[in-house]
């Protein structure tokens, strides 16, 4: 298991002594890909491209939200594909991409699976103390060539579905019981462990298919083995109907009280093929209901796709742990071919398919929570500094805005009570094409109209707008056209308030806009500290790219404006970004110039991805825990030590003493 250290610190700004448990990084959710094939891709000639254009596969991973690769070493590979430097150098890659590093140990010289498990060449002449012994070395000295190139592990898999052991013959369960399949198991746990690494990694513990994986599980429970996370595998080809997954999480889940990680997933998007290699899945391989659910398309798969991050966000943060695709980038005609060609995530050309950034943004679906927690939002872009008159009633806490291939990714922390008015979210897209005075239609049955002859601020000038009503338990979506002398407007849809479902329903949306809204926030600016980040609840909307008259590209910049109108027809106190302080009562919005106060109510943000907040909290719960407290004063102080990207909890992409002190002023013992 992780090594743990205990930290103290005496902070001279607050008079106050910390000692504290530092763990080695918070269990955040994980969004992962195994990419183990890509320098065999690479020296092909193959390349990857996504909206960017050509890119990177590890750029285009952090890109679209995925925040961790999986990699497989073999000990002495004929091809030298997946040997120790190719991992280290595919790891480099990724850990400078900013994603982390989930190492998966095979213990063999190829593929180790449930129907083999070799032991490597040079491991074969080895009697069972000798083997014990090297199994323990080698783990070592693996994780400390990692140390020595400075590459931070996150993960360490002992062992690659290892559901009836490992090394075989000496490791296999069915031939010989436990007893010497946990031995060996502990030996390389613990070579792990004595490991010299400035921070330790979790153990991962792979069982294989979820059939097999609770009474696997069941049997390490009951001997005591020190891991952190239980993995399994599911392919619909292999283990049949999907509701096998589902229970067997549950069952693993009773069987231990380690957190579960879906290790390996995959799914068709064709039945065709480009090489000349026979694919590992054809029209036959998949049972006849679930092709019928989910057909070999883009579209299918990528529903597949969402199907299994629904059924582990299910099991709760603190025991669903996340997803890894497997080989979602071995494209076809490279060196020795692909079999998984029509599995992957790229079409055969190499561009990206849309179940790529799908399988990020299905881990942080659109439900109004997590706001400035989930891995796609950045850091907030507008704070709220005016406390609200009725906290309950309306409360605007933080703006966040993200961008990807797919869409625009905003969020509004706080409370928009039901029966109260109107939140308006307007977006400058295209500069100089929109409007800087609002003309509404005079026969709007709403009470928009009261915002006829609102101008804006110079320099801001909307060319559309999202409108939110909340009524009597649902939520309410319109869109606002701004280009033209008269703003139009469309209905788009309903969805229920307090509930996990974005898609809007019984009015046109033809672009797919999504939108959620969670107001059970009792924290933020109005709650007890009066810290704003703390709300991670509220508005949370996703527009596609064809959303906008013009498709957003990264670098682009895009205005940001939110208001609320009370039924009444007055505008609320609470914008963002914030009026100023000057301003203490509602406003009439009719005819209002917002250029006359002395602040800017609107923000701009230059769209692109690299500075999502992955797993940095606004909240300052670096350790995942629920709560800011010393632990996480431990986790900020060995994060700065190791410059563990999971430390910067201000989000201004450093990992240094600041981090320290924005946790420390969140601290409730703290809070005046």
């Amino acid at each position: 298991m992780r090594q743990q250290d205990r930290l103290c610190l005496f902070v001279l700004a607050s008079a106050l002594t910390i000692c504290a448990t530092a763990a080695a990084q918070p269990l955040e959710r994980v969004v992962a890909a195994d990419i183990s094939s890509v320098s065999r891709v690479a020296d092909s000639g193959r390349t990857y491209s996504t909206f960017r254009g050509q890119t990177p596969l590890a750029d285009a991973m952090k890109d679209v939200g995925y925040n961790t690769v999986r990699l497989r070493l073999w000990v002495d590979p004929t091809e030298g594909y997946s040997d120790l430097d190719d991992v280290l150098r595919v790891a480099s890659e990724a850990d400078a991409a900013g994603l982390d590093i989930w190492l998966n140990l095979h213990y063999s010289d190829s593929w180790a699976d449930p129907g083999q498990q070799t032991k490597p060449a040079a491991w074969q002449s080895l009697n069972f103390l000798q083997l014990s012994d090297r199994i323990r070395t080698y783990t070592r000295d693996v994780a400390e060539s990692f140390e020595a190139e400075g590459i931070p592990l996150t993960f360490v898999q002992v062992g690659n579905e290892i559901q009836d052991g490992m090394l075989w013959p000496d490791g296999q369960i069915s031939q010989n019981g436990y007893g010497p399949f946990v031995t060996l198991l502990e030996a390389a746990i613990d070579g792990l462990n004595t490991a010299v690494l400035t921070r330790h990694p979790y153990v991962i513990i792979h069982s294989g298919g979820p059939g097999p994986a609770p009474s696997f599980f069941g049997e390490l429970e009951g001997r005591g083995v020190d891991y952190d996370i239980a993995a399994i595998s599911y392919y619909p080809y292999f283990h049949d109907e999907i509701a096998n997954l589902e229970n067997g999480l549950d069952q693993v889940l009773q069987s231990t009280d380690k957190p579960v990680i879906v290790a390996e997933i995959g799914y068709p998007w064709t039945f065709g093929f480009a090489d000349g290699t026979t694919n590992l899945v054809g029209s036959q391989s998949i049972p006849d209901d679930v092709v019928n659910e989910y057909p070999a398309t883009p579209a299918g798969q990528a529903a597949y796709i969402e199907r299994v991050w629904q059924i582990t966000r299910a099991l709760g943060d603190d025991r669903g742990l996340g997803v890894a695709y497997w080989e979602p980038a071995w494209l076809p005609n490279v060196t020795g071919g692909s079999a998984l060609e029509n599995l992957a995530l790229f079409g055969f050309n190499g561009s990206a398919l849309p179940s790529f950034e799908l399988f990020s943004r299905a881990s942080s679906p659109v439900d109004g929570r997590g706001l400035g927690v989930d891995p796609v939002f950045s850091p907030p872009i507008a704070v709220q500094s005016l406390p609200p008159a009725d906290p309950l009633v309306l409360q605007l806490d933080a703006l966040y805005a993200s961008h990807s291939a797919g869409g625009l990714h905003l969020g509004v922390s706080g409370n928009i009570e039901s029966n109260t008015g109107t939140l308006f979210v307007f977006i400058d897209s295209i500069a100089d094409v929109g409007t800087d005075t609002l003309a509404i239609p005079p026969d709007l049955q709403n009470g928009w109209s009261a915002l006829d002859g609102l101008q804006f601020d110079p320099g801001f000038k909307p060319d559309s707008a999202i409108a939110v009503t909340v009524f009597d338990g649902s939520v309410f979506i319109d869109r606002f056209d701004l280009i033209g002398p008269l703003a139009s407007f469309s209905y788009l849809g309903t969805v229920p308030l307090n509930a996990n479902e974005p898609s809007l329903a019984n009015g046109s949306n033809p672009t797919g806009i999504e939108a959620a809204v969670d107001n059970t926030n009792t924290d933020g600016i109005g709650g007890i500290c009066a810290r704003p980040l703390t709300a991670t609840s509220g508005l949370e909307l996703f527009l596609p790219r064809n959303t906008f008259d013009q498709p957003l590209d990264p670098g682009d910049t895009v205005g940001l404006s939110v208001l609320f109108l009370s039924r009444e027809g007055e505008l609320s106190t609470q914008w963002l970004p914030p009026l100023p302080d000057s301003v203490s009562a509602v406003l009439s919005p009719t005819g209002l110039n917002l250029g006359d106060l002395p602040a800017l109510q609107y923000v701009q943000v230059t769209l692109d991805t690299d500075a999502r907040r992955s797993p940095a909290l606004a909240t300052g719960d670096l350790n995942g825990d629920g709560q800011t407290d010393s632990m996480d004063v431990g986790q900020a102080i060995s994060s700065i030590e190791a410059g563990q990207r999971a430390g910067d909890a201000n989000g201004d992409g450093m990992v240094d003493f600041f981090d320290l002190l924005y946790i420390l002023t969140l601290i409730d013992s703290v809070c005046p």
